[in-house]
């Protein structure tokens, strides 16, 4: 862990720090509240034809759920509406989280965001985005001389004349 020395004289920040944490703390998040890690707590994963993200939500209203896709950008923001309490209601513990959220995940690959499926389960909002086809694996054909050589399904090799192909297509 090393010790940044322009906070060990003098007690003052530089500008630029003091202002960075000065928007930082600005809005109070989870992380700030708790010294946790990020709110809403997620997982993420790939299949072979999507990317799964499971947040968890408890207290969400699923009509109280944003979800947006632009690019290879996902990002997920809401609220969790709570009732207020009377005046008399002294807490001794409130660790609950209530207020706005936002969690914004940058994908390692394309998604295609049109058929992006979402679906709300006992608290947990689980995000299936089909990978886009630009990304899934494709067979090409190699040419060889006169012939085509292409492989079938069981791996097996096939050629047959140029000739024979362009016949075909017209």
């Amino acid at each position: 862990m090393a010790i940044d020395r322009r906070r060990l004289g003098g007690g003052y920040l530089p500008l630029r720090e003091a202002i960075d944490q000065l928007f930082e703390g600005s809005f109070i998040t989870p992380q700030v509240l708790s010294g946790q890690g990020a709110f809403p707590s997620v997982d993420v994963h790939t299949t072979d034809e999507d990317v799964v993200i499971d947040l968890a939500l408890p207290g969400v209203n699923p009509d109280d759920i944003n979800i947006s896709v632009t690019g290879e950008t996902v990002t997920v923001s809401g609220e969790i509406k709570r009732t207020q309490r009377s005046e008399k209601h002294q807490p001794l513990a409130e660790e609950i989280w209530r207020g706005r959220f936002q969690r914004s995940f940058q994908l390692p690959i394309q998604v295609d965001a049109n058929k992006t499926d979402a679906s709300f389960d006992q608290g947990i909002l689980r995000l299936r985005l089909p990978k886009s086809e630009s990304t899934k694996p494709r067979k090409i054909q190699v040419r060889q001389g006169q012939h085509t050589i292409s492989q079938n399904d069981e791996g097996n090799q096939q050629s047959e004349p140029t000739s024979a192909k362009r016949g075909r297509s017209s």
